[in-house]
C-alpha cells in the first residue's frame, strides 16, 4: 500500500485531491468536543497519504471527513477519509491524509472482496 497513488472525492469539495500513501499502521490520538462532553479515542492501522499539491486549494475541506478514497489507477475503494493531519520538521510543515484502510479492515475480519467485471 505504501507509495500507492489515492484520490479524495471529499463530501464538500468539489474537485479530487490527489495523494500518495506515506505510511500505514499508525496511531492517531482524537479529541471531540460534543454537547454530552469531551470524548478522547485512539485510532488504529491509520494511513497517511502525502497530499499531491500543498497549498490550501489542494487540502481537504471542513466537512470532507467520510469522503472516499480510491486507488487512483484501479479505481477500487482504498478507504475512508478520517481527517488530515501536518508533520512538521524545522521550518518545513507538510500536509497529509489520514485515513482508515479497507484493506486492513477487511483483512482484519478475515473477508476478501472479490471484483466481477
Amino acid at each position: 500500500m505504501v507509495n500507492r497513488n489515492v484520490v479524495l472525492e471529499g463530501c464538500i469539495t468539489k474537485k479530487a485531491i490527489e495523494a500518495k500513501v506515506y505510511t500505514i499502521d499508525n496511531t492517531r490520538e482524537v479529541t471531540l468536543q460534543t454537547v454530552a462532553g469531551k470524548y478522547k479515542f485512539s485510532l488504529s492501522n491509520v494511513v497517511y497519504a502525502k497530499l499531491a499539491v500543498q497549498s490550501v486549494s489542494g487540502r481537504p475541506k471542513d466537512g470532507d471527513s467520510g469522503g472516499v478514497i480510491y486507488d487512483k489507477s484501479t479505481k477500487k475503494i482504498c478507504g475512508e477519509l478520517q481527517g488530515m493531519i501536518t508533520i512538521t520538521s524545522g521550518n518545513t510543515t507538510t500536509y497529509y491524509l489520514s485515513f482508515s484502510s479497507a484493506e486492513k479492515a477487511l483483512s482484519a475480519l478475515g473477508a476478501s472482496i472479490t471484483w466481477n467485471k
